[in-house]
């Protein structure tokens, strides 16, 4: 059985995979922002795994959206999945958050909290 079982402290790593930025148009949208989600751990992360994406803003952020996806098994990754917003929406840039709720927490222990965000600063549109 020694084998037979993951290696390392036995705790998922979910981290934000980055994806694409597609914008159809700037004065009408939508802009379609594709992103994955990895698992670098030594374990699979069971239930379902929240994603949330937030607009940044000078005055703070603003809650778009929350997806999820279902189990990760370590060592495996997921990807296709895409956010869909309006291009005045955007704010300053974005962010992906991986395993967050919308409420800044999520539902898993990781042995790395840092690599959960996929950030893209600036505007898309003039």
């Amino acid at each position: 059985m020694f084998r037979a079982r993951p290696p390392g402290d036995g705790l998922p790593d979910l981290a934000a995979v980055a994806g694409e930025v597609c914008i159809a148009s700037c004065d009408h949208g939508p802009v379609k922002v594709s992103w994955g989600v990895a698992n670098q751990g030594h374990a699979d992360a069971a239930g379902l795994i929240s994603v949330a994406l937030y607009a940044d803003h000078a005055d703070g952020e603003t809650l778009l959206a929350v997806q999820n996806i279902g189990e990760l098994r370590y060592g495996t990754q997921v990807g296709g999945e895409t956010f869909e917003i309006d291009p005045e929406d955007w704010g300053d840039g974005i962010r992906i958050v991986v395993d967050d709720d919308g409420t800044g927490t999520g539902d898993h222990d990781e042995c790395d909290e840092a690599n959960n965000i996929w950030e893209i600063a600036g505007t898309i549109c003039p």
